[in-house]
């Protein structure tokens, strides 16, 4: 049988054994689907895509002028600290920072919004309003400094 839907092309067939048909064409959009929106995370911070998704409402491109907090932090010494380590070294460390202080950022409602060689740039109160982002900004970071000096006792 030959099944046409919004979400498979005009020029893509799927075939199916009669009587499981439905379930494997659903399937079929359920993993085309998942492909996109882990694409699209690559892009846009996950977090983002979350709210997105548990929403149910269609992106619209907006301005809105909003007060929000930025945080943007890097690394001391970094340059100092990779040229004594191997390559591996550097990537397992790096891996572990970002990872360990995405978690405090988002913990706070805040998003990551890129890194920068060592650095991180996160937004609070942005996409999503947080009543008090400045408060959720200064307590993220306190924690981070706290995770940054566990991660200094790790890596030695």
């Amino acid at each position: 049988a030959h099944i046409n839907l919004a979400a498979i092309s005009k020029e893509e067939k799927v075939e199916v054994e009669q009587g499981a048909e439905e379930v494997q064409l659903i399937q079929h959009i359920f993993n085309k689907t998942k492909v996109a929106i882990i694409s699209w995370g690559r892009y846009v911070p996950w977090p983002v895509v979350q709210n997105l998704l548990a929403a149910g409402t269609q992106v619209k491109p907006q301005l809105e002028e909003r007060e929000v907090s930025l945080f943007f932090s890097d690394m001391a010494g970094f340059t100092s600290i990779v040229e004594q380590l191997v390559p591996e070294q550097t990537l397992v460390l790096l891996s572990r920072y970002f990872n360990d202080m995405s978690k405090i950022i988002e913990s706070f409602d805040g998003v990551v919004i890129e890194f920068i060689g060592d650095a991180i740039l996160a937004v609070f109160g942005a996409p999503a309003k947080v009543r008090d982002h400045a408060l959720a900004c200064v307590r993220a970071t306190l924690k981070m400094q706290r995770g940054v000096q566990k991660i200094n006792h790790w890596s030695q």
